[in-house]
């Protein structure tokens, strides 16, 4: 029989650090004298309030391992019950937005999401600003969980790849216990260097960590003003490409295992597609512009990270580079990353498939084999990427049809159904932004947001006929 506790329970322990999370926004509007500080306070009461009562109450008498079926319910609920709580001080606060716009604003920050229908940061108070970057922040630590501990156990669309050896339960457990500690430590001083180097090259403080948070989570926010000049926009252009880099290659790299990083074929794509798109919209704003040296050499990579990062998805208007970037949120960074969108290694392993095929009809006997991330690339695993395409391509049309059910035309409707898809936000095209549009449109693309982030098959899943029997 299906036992629901112990993903109840975990939800709990979900809740407990969200609910912490909140009150250095409380306290930051008490010491501003700023009223909304009661506003936290109260949301992150409630907070604990249910989730020690979910961890009281939904405690199971004996350690278990979790199943299949627990672990993607605890996915999908424990990603809508924490946007749900985190929401509270968008829809009860000073400037409260009603509860379709707060929920969409939450879904923003958990899924690290660079779109946003707040005002101006400068006319937000110090706290919600402040809660609207620990949000995205707290979205990058979910996203390395996924890509370490579940998606890999889940063998979603070919990451079987990336998992630790032992039972489905066991390697969840080993994934956050083992690796995700190291990989959560290094995104945390990854933030930290962020933020010391910024304070060096003269930001305040409080904008030094805001932008910090916004590099490292890919999440973008408060990133929609233009970004910082001279070193301190190096720095944040490092901080883009870092968040788009493999955590658990990076970790074994920390640990003196070197050839971790010499071995890894996506890490050596990712620099690839960065590297060429850079010299693309460098060759574009000189010719195509006339930018100078100067002007393009600054603007193409941080336009080429921040979109294939998902942080800053919208820095270069035109034509050609509008759809460039566009591609680069859609393909997103390499597994194991804080990135959103399809991943670098599926598009290697596409493209190895295809070099396969056409060897094969030039040598129609051959026997060929691929490895990737030192392991033998199967039939298996090359189905379960073409399933998550398939997967990922229906669920993008089924919601750039529902936006344009709602109103939104043709341009919009595709380009928003792709930057909610795949986690690189942005506005809502020509016209008004998000606030003007109809909730459908908001709800639309907070589902989308979470089904992006969640990679679409745990909650697929909960629709099987087969999920809820015995």
């Amino acid at each position: 029989m299906f036992d629901p506790r112990p993903v109840l329970f975990l939800i709990g322990l979900l809740l407990c650090p969200l609910a912490c999370a909140m009150l250095p926004s409380a306290l930051l509007d008490l010491w501003v004298h700023d009223g909304d500080w009661m506003v936290f306070a109260a949301s992150a009461g409630t907070t604990l309030l249910v989730g020690l009562g979910l961890v009281l109450g939904m405690r199971a008498p004996r350690a278990k391992v979790l199943s299949v079926r627990q672990i993607c319910l605890g996915v999908v609920l424990g990603w809508t019950v924490a946007v749900l709580f985190a929401s509270l001080p968008f829809a009860l606060g000073r400037d409260a937005l009603d509860w379709t716009d707060a929920i969409f604003e939450a879904a923003a920050g958990l899924t690290a999401t660079a779109s946003t229908l707040l005002p101006p940061p400068e006319r937000l108070g110090a706290g919600v600003l402040l809660w609207r970057s620990v949000l995205q922040w707290m979205g990058g630590l979910g996203a390395l969980a996924m890509a370490v501990a579940v998606l890999p156990v889940l063998r979603v669309g070919g990451m079987e790849i990336f998992r630790v050896e032992g039972g489905v339960g066991d390697a969840v457990r080993f994934g956050l216990s083992r690796t995700g500690v190291k990989v959560f430590g290094l995104y945390t001083a990854l933030t930290l260097a962020a933020l010391a180097a910024l304070i060096a090259c003269g930001l305040p403080p409080f904008e030094a960590g805001l932008r910090a948070m916004a590099v490292l989570s890919a999440g973008g926010y408060p990133l929609g003003a233009p970004m910082a000049g001279g070193w301190a926009g190096l720095v944040l252009l490092a901080g883009m490409i870092a968040a788009g880099l493999p955590f658990p290659v990076l970790v074994r790299a920390l640990e003196g295992d070197w050839s971790a990083v010499r071995n890894s074929r996506q890490l050596r794509w990712y620099a690839g597609v960065l590297t060429v798109a850079s010299a693309a919209l460098i060759a574009w704003g000189m010719l195509v512009r006339g930018a100078g040296w100067g002007e393009a050499l600054t603007l193409g990579p941080a336009a080429a990270a921040g979109a294939l990062t998902g942080t800053s998805p919208g820095m270069v208007s035109g034509g050609f580079p509008a759809t460039l970037l566009l591609f680069l949120g859609l393909l997103g960074g390499c597994a194991g990353s804080v990135t959103g969108g399809i991943k670098i290694f599926r598009l290697r392993l596409l493209v190895a498939g295809a070099w396969s095929q056409m060897r094969l009809l030039l040598h129609p006997h051959a026997v060929l084999s691929a490895r990737d991330e030192a392991q033998t690339v199967t039939t298996d695993i090359r189905e379960s990427v073409m399933g998550f395409l398939l997967i990922y391509a229906l669920t993008f049309a089924a919601l750039a049809l529902s936006l344009a059910l709602f109103g939104l035309d043709f341009e919009s409707a595709v380009v928003q159904a792709a930057r909610a898809i795949a986690d690189f936000g942005g506005g809502t095209g020509p016209g008004p932004g998000f606030a003007a549009q109809p909730d459908g449109v908001k709800a639309t693309l907070t589902i989308g947001m979470i089904l992006g982030r969640v990679e679409i098959y745990p909650v697929l899943v909960l629709f099987a006929p087969t999920f809820w029997e015995s």
